[in-house]
């Protein structure tokens, strides 16, 4: 078998070299031909994006192109059509992006560094029918406990200043406390509560004395308004807090 193989191929094998080759290669230019022709011959549409501040759902206006289209050609800067970006006149200087004096306070919420006075304390709360004055001091979220040695705590999760301030204090002081809040159950509504920090002092009205179950924390929430909401436990009831809020005058 062999040897026939190798007779036909020396008989026929240079004609092949000769034709089959360059036949091979006009068939493949044919076909390459006949596919840039197929695609030259396609329509030709320009886009011709709009300005961002144009941009609709209106599909007469802003154009969505699709396999009808042909080929979508993108136009040269220069050409119609071109990018509607305008360049940026004024880029902000990165070494100001991040400047200490810079305030991430909103309108309804201050940090507490912020309103830090000098001595350490973020406030100081003053009640005049308790005859009430104490320091206040920042708390690590959940540790109001420990600030509450040292004064009145504040709340973490509330804002410092601008918005709802919550406090706490005890109303039975344990060993290196003071019971601040002993006797805010005497406050009623129209009673007056003043709050000083680093940024000003404000007055506030009594507006609500009520008992609250003690992980009933809606009296913290962010609020619009300026108020203030003190919070104490109550003796013999170890799952109720007493809650008194006071809104700006």
């Amino acid at each position: 078998m062999k040897e026939k193989l190798k007779e036909i191929w020396y008989r026929f094998g240079g004609w092949f070299l000769l034709l089959g080759v360059p036949l091979a290669v006009v068939a493949i230019g044919l076909t390459a031909g006949q596919a840039h022709k197929d695609y030259t011959s396609l329509p030709r549409t320009e886009a011709a994006p709009p300005a961002e501040s144009e941009v609709t759902f209106d599909m007469d206006t802003n154009k969505a192109y699709t396999a009808e289209d042909g080929v979508v050609v993108i136009p040269a800067a220069e050409q119609p059509g071109k990018s509607q970006a305008k360049p940026v006149e004024c880029l902000p200087d990165p070494a100001r992006v991040w400047e200490n004096t810079a305030s991430l306070s909103t309108n309804s919420y201050t940090l507490p560094e912020e309103a830090a006075l000098e001595d350490g304390a973020v406030g100081v709360l003053t009640i005049p029918s308790l005859n009430l004055s104490a320091p206040v001091y920042e708390t690590e979220e959940g540790g109001e406990m420990e600030s509450m040695t040292k004064g009145v705590a504040h709340f973490a999760t509330t804002s410092a200043w601008a918005g709802n301030i919550a406090l706490c204090s005890h109303n039975v002081a344990p060993a290196g406390a003071v019971a601040y809040f002993r006797d805010i159950h005497q406050l009623t509504e129209g009673d007056t509560i003043f709050y000083k920090t680093a940024l000003g002092e404000r007055q506030y009205k009594v507006s609500e004395v009520k008992e609250i179950v003690e992980d009933d924390w809606s009296y913290l929430g962010r609020t619009e308004d300026n108020r203030i909401t003190l919070i104490t436990c109550i003796t013999g009831k170890a799952n109720m807090r007493l809650m008194v809020q006071a809104l700006e005058v």
